[in-house]
């Protein structure tokens, strides 16, 4: 975070000015102005925990200034500092501001900035020669207890003095945030449409754009959890940073997986994003595998080069698709669904009961090849009903479940135990879509279903699909668009219908086309039922892909046709250049506008 956001620049400006000619005194003066500058510089972290990002940021500038001060060690370089009597160190503690919620974190942070100054003040009396006093210790009212959501940063430093923002704000997606955390963030973005649904740390985002309105000087970089860049929290966050403030993304580090090393560790899935104010020059992404960095012409939050669009949530598809929903949710306790042995124990008792237990299936099951069943009772005759004490105790069960919930819209679907909390599909047949799967797949697996049937929440479905939407989304051109837009359990997609499928740009292919198309989808189905004995967990896992070489191939030769159908040049080999191709045909179907929050 700190090289990108100021060190390079500052080491650049350093090698620089050891470059220029020592005669008339061109080298002594750029360095003394970099000595000047790096003595001014204002950071504030409003999440400061226990000073990590300060003390770091404030050793990286000892460190160079004892760089420059060694360089002016020379007696033609050091006679300037000798004569005006002017102090050899000029980064100060002072310039360092924290805020923290937490007293005792404020108190290692203050110990923690305390010792970088005398561990910094020993290295410089190696360079100068000049013995620092180690006590008494400075007081420095740079970290402040407080919520910085709630206070007034302008409290806490000279905003016209500040140059950086950093920090690692808390990780707490909106399902874990409380009632005065919801409501910070709430007021920060305006109250939106959205806004109950952000991360906490979005508020931090919108705090630091409101001091670059005041200072556009100010340029900033924050760890957080790598939803911010995913699925629906893009468009309220970056529509609001980029429509309100005129804010646009610097560098960012693309996501990695931060493990703390505690006995309660934080497994998390981080980017840093680094934004300022002002005109969009694109900037620079770092690979977190590799540690090298690419320039991005057009730096969209997605962390992609791609045209500033943002991908809201829809309720209805862009394209003239079937609908998505999403499956049947019990909210049963488990009442209602039965494993195999609990079905074969039921039938094998109560036999007359037979009617009333349908296959079930969620992501895993489907995946995995497990089957479940379940007691769906809908519509059902209530005598039959009656008629197997198993039954009525389980419902029984359901009820008291629901009536003890503390969800008025539970409570209310007591008054109907029988039934699954929500029945949106039902005794059609349909496509189904697992709501969470491996970001190892190069597709995500999605195959048709009877009525027979029940799908549950953990899937997405669509009903009566053809074998078109069949290889549409089973394509490798709809996975670069999940890739991009899609949210993420972890780092495992999750696939939404108000983001991924309603937003996706269907193409319009020719007849011929969209026969290729599906005769492509059928070869793969094919494929797929010659290997009986595999799941399709398996027959997609990356590391299995060379046994499964005709599903492979089948997939390939789908992929073409899909490509074929957009009747468009596009670089198919590079995903990036078809996310783009996408896009722009996004922006398209949705009237040109870039859309916002």
């Amino acid at each position: 975070m700190i090289d990108p956001l100021f060190m390079d620049e500052l080491n650049a400006a350093f090698e620089e000015a050891l470059a220029r000619p020592v005669a008339g005194g061109a080298r002594r003066k750029a360095l003394q102005e970099l000595h000047h500058r790096i003595g001014t510089i204002t950071v504030l972290d409003p999440a400061c925990g226990s000073g990590n990002f300060l003390t770091e940021s404030y050793l990286s500038l000892r460190q160079l200034e004892n760089r420059i001060l060694f360089e002016m060690g020379d007696e033609q370089l050091s006679l300037s500092y000798e004569e005006t009597g002017e102090k050899d160190v000029l980064v100060t503690l002072a310039n360092y501001r924290g805020i923290e919620l937490e007293d005792f974190a404020c108190c290692v942070a203050r110990t923690a900035l305390w010792i970088a100054e005398k561990q910094a003040d020993a290295d410089t009396a190696k360079v100068t020669r000049r013995v620092y006093q180690e006590l008494p210790l400075t007081d420095y009212a740079n970290v402040v207890q407080g919520d910085a959501l709630a206070m007034d940063w302008a409290d806490v430093v000279d905003v016209s003095e500040l140059d950086y923002v950093i920090g690692n704000p808390p990780f707490l997606g909106a399902s874990n945030c409380n009632a005065a955390q919801k409501a910070a963030v709430r007021e920060l973005f305006g109250g939106g449409r959205l806004a109950g649904s952000l991360d906490y740390v979005s508020g931090w985002y919108v705090k630091t754009a409101c001091l670059m309105q005041e200072n556009p000087r100010i340029r900033a970089a924050l760890v957080s959890t790598n939803s911010i860049c995913q699925g629906e929290q893009v468009a309220p966050i970056w529509g609001t940073l980029f429509g309100e403030y005129g804010v646009h993304i610097d560098f960012a580090w693309d996501t990695f997986f931060w493990a703390s090393e505690s006995d309660d560790p934080a497994h998390v899935h981080c980017v840093i994003v680094g934004f300022s104010r002002g005109e969009q020059r694109g900037g620079t992404l770092y690979d977190s595998v590799t540690g090298g960095g690419r320039h991005l012409a057009s730096f969209s939050p997605y962390l992609r080069d791609l045209p500033l669009v943002l991908v809201p949530t829809r309720s209805q598809p862009i394209c003239d698709v079937p609908r998505l929903v999403l499956g049947n949710k019990p909210s049963d306790g488990g009442n209602l669904i039965l494993s195999d042995d609990e079905k074969d124990e039921l039938l094998a008792r109560w036999p007359q009961v037979a009617p009333l237990v349908r296959r079930y299936v969620g992501a895993e099951d489907f995946l995995h090849g497990r089957t479940r069943w379940c007691l769906w009772l809908l519509g059902s005759d209530m005598a039959l009903v009656r008629s197997c004490p198993e039954i009525v105790a389980r419902v029984n069960r359901v009820r008291e479940l629901r009536l003890a919930s503390s969800a008025a819209d539970t409570r209310r679907r007591a008054e109907a135990p029988w039934e699954f909390f929500r029945t949106p599909l039902h005794d059609v047949s349909y496509l189904v879509v697992p709501g969470t799967t491996s970001e190892r797949r190069r597709y995500i697996p999605v195959g048709y279903f009877g009525s027979d049937t029940i799908p549950s929440n953990a899937t997405s479905v669509v009903a009566d699909a053809s074998l078109y939407h069949f290889g549409i989304l089973s394509s490798s051109v709809h996975m670069a668009w999940v890739r991009t837009v899609c949210g993420r359990l972890k780092s495992d997609y999750r696939y939404s219908g108000g983001i991924v499928y309603n937003n996706f740009p269907w193409p319009e292919p020719t007849p011929e086309q969209r026969e290729r198309i599906e005769s492509c989808a059928r070869a793969v189905l094919d494929a797929r039922a010659n290997e009986p004995s595999a799941t399709l967990a398996e027959m997609y896992d990356p590391e299995l892909a060379w046994s499964f070489s005709p599903l492979m191939d089948a997939h390939r030769r789908l992929d073409d046709a899909v490509a074929d159908a957009y009747r468009t040049n596009c670089d198919w080999k590079n995903e990036e250049s078809v996310v783009g191709m996408l896009f722009e045909l996004y922006k398209k179907l949705t009237d040109n506008r870039v859309v916002y929050a």
